[in-house]
């Protein structure tokens, strides 16, 4: 109590001899929110070139390329053409390193196109693809930037204050999939 009385008795005297005192805002109130059922999802954005007919091929970091499978939805968009968004697929996933700019490696990937193809798109276009590599529709979910961990722990904050530890999933770009130690409905703190 005596350091808080001191503190205001301090600004009053420096508001009396005339110094401009800045007192920064208090901070925000943490966020509130809920556990909920959601879709776990992770897109990686690519591009590459049309080939011929329904085919494009675009490049993938040697980092990431692991995570790219046949079969896996994607979009497709084209400058060239504005608005243009077809639905494609994963065709064929290149096992071999191409060294493009002498410092990274890339796999290539086939995709073919599934929906119409637009008659404006010629070869050796530049296209963007969005791969969909990860998706797990329908579990529990919470932000991903409310969660923090401990060594091989996992958290939530109550809206207590209290750390709730749960078991996570997936890991999306958004959300993050909670396995078990969490309810639905439950309420949390989102930062």
């Amino acid at each position: 109590m005596g350091t808080a009385l001191f503190a205001v008795v301090m600004v009053v005297l420096i508001i009396r001899a005339g110094h401009t005192v800045h007192v920064p805002p208090p901070p925000p109130p943490p966020l509130e929110g809920t556990v909920v059922r959601g879709e776990v999802t992770k897109k990686l954005i690519t591009i590459g070139s049309m080939g011929g007919g329904n085919a494009a091929v675009v490049a993938v970091g040697d980092d990431v390329w692991t995570q790219v499978q046949v079969g896996q939805r994607a979009r497709l968009m084209a400058d060239v053409v504005p608005g243009l968004d077809l639905a494609a697929k994963v065709q064929n996933v290149s096992p071999y390193v191409t060294i493009i700019n002498q410092q990274r490696g890339y796999h290539y990937v086939n995709i073919e196109i599934t929906d119409p193809v637009d008659p404006r798109l010629a070869p050796s276009q530049t296209v963007r693809v969005i791969i969909t590599t990860l998706d797990e529709p329908n579990v529990l979910v919470v932000p991903n930037t409310a969660v923090t961990t401990d060594g091989s722990q996992s958290f939530v904050t109550g809206v207590d204050g209290r750390r709730l530890p749960f078991t996570p999933g997936a890991v999306g770009d958004a959300l993050t999939e909670v396995r078990a130690g969490l309810t639905e409905g439950q309420p949390i703190r989102m930062r």
